[in-house]
């Protein structure tokens, strides 16, 4: 069973542009190393308000998370 895994960011004033541009279309390498890692179901919504990310994911019991830095 998949854990359901939420976590909060704050993005940094004047970031808006850079950081849309940089999601707007996920890579298929992102993807692919996401997936081996045991993580599906990736999404970060910003509210443009408060600039506040708010990220959810989904992870296998034995996810490779901490791995990810590597």
């Amino acid at each position: 069973m998949n854990e359901r895994y939420g976590f909060k960011m704050f993005l940094n004033s004047g970031m808006e542009e850079e950081y849309q541009r940089r999601h707007d279309a996920i890579w298929p390498e992102l993807v692919a190393i996401l997936g081996d890692a045991g993580i599906a179901n990736y999404s970060i919504f910003l509210d443009p308000d408060t600039h506040i990310l708010f990220g959810y994911l989904e992870r296998t019991a034995d996810h490779k998370m901490p791995d990810l830095p590597a």
